[in-house]
Formats: structure tokens, sequence, C-alpha cells
């Protein structure tokens, strides 16, 4: 066990302060993404960047970012965006076997999304339909599987011409 002394104080109260600093960011910043947007994409912006200079493998942060994207109709770097937490998110997985974690079914459902939207309509509906296989198989993500669901449907629709 570790015993704080009163030399180690400041850097641990620094290091408190920090963290708690960069945690509220990522929460407000996510908030201004989702429900105040796009009114307080640039603020959000501002905030998700100021974490991931620190913590370039912030998935939150990432996944926030790509969501901007998204609403400002720029899909290939949204794609890149939500890439890259996917990737991330993979790799803080230890065990091979691991069920896809929310984050990660999140991830995968905007690059799919993305694609769809950058005109890849056959990548990303593939990309769909490996996300909604898992969500499927769970009675209590019905609101999710029905949105993805209906993007696949769009997919189709625009495949169809």
């Amino acid at each position: 066990p570790h015993v704080i002394t009163l030399s180690h104080l400041p850097f641990t109260l620094f290091l408190l302060h920090y963290r708690a600093r960069a945690a509220l960011d990522v929460t407000l910043g996510s908030a201004l993404v989702h429900f105040f947007a796009p009114k307080h994409h640039s603020r959000a912006m501002q905030l998700l960047d100021g974490v991931l200079k620190q913590n370039p493998k912030a998935t939150a942060c990432l996944m926030g970012k790509g969501y901007i994207f998204l609403g400002e109709g720029r899909f290939t770097e949204a794609r890149e965006q939500f890439e890259f937490a996917l990737q991330t998110e993979n790799s803080n997985h230890i065990a091979v076997d691991q069920a896809m974690s929310n984050l990660e079914l999140e991830a995968k459902e905007c690059v799919g999304w993305s694609m769809v939207k950058e005109g890849r309509l056959e990548d990303g509906r593939n990309k769909l339909l490996e996300v909604v296989d898992v969500l499927d198989q769970d009675e209590s993500r019905i609101q999710d599987s029905a949105r993805v669901w209906t993007r696949i449907g769009l997919a189709e629709w625009d495949m169809q011409g």
C-alpha cells in the first residue's frame, strides 16, 4: 500500500485536480455534442481537443469528435474518428474472447453509418449488419437494434436507386 506523505501531497493534489478537470471536460464536451447540437459544437470541440492533447486515446472524446463531424456532414472525417475510437477501445481489451463492449458496438455502428453517408452503401450496410447481429441477441438493447435496422433500411433504399 502507498502511504502519502506531506512531501507528496502537492503532486497528489495536482494529479487529482488534473484528472477531475479532464473528466469534467469529457462530460461537458459530450453533453454539448449530443444535447446542444450543432449550436455548441465549436465549444465541445475545444474541450474534447484539450483532453485529447493529454490523452490521445480518450475513446469518449474520439467518439464526440466523430459525432460532431457526422453532424457537420464531414463523413470521411467522422468515419476516421470512429475507426480510431474502435481501434482504441479494442486495444483496451485483454481477453481475446471478451464480448464486444457497448462503446465498441457504438463505434462500429458509427463507422458503418458514416460509410453509408459517404456513399459506401454496401460496406456500410455490412458493418451495420455485424452490429445488429450482436444487438438482436440482447432484448435490453431493442431501441439500439431498431435504430440500426432503420439505418440498414435506409442504406438498402439508397442502394436500390
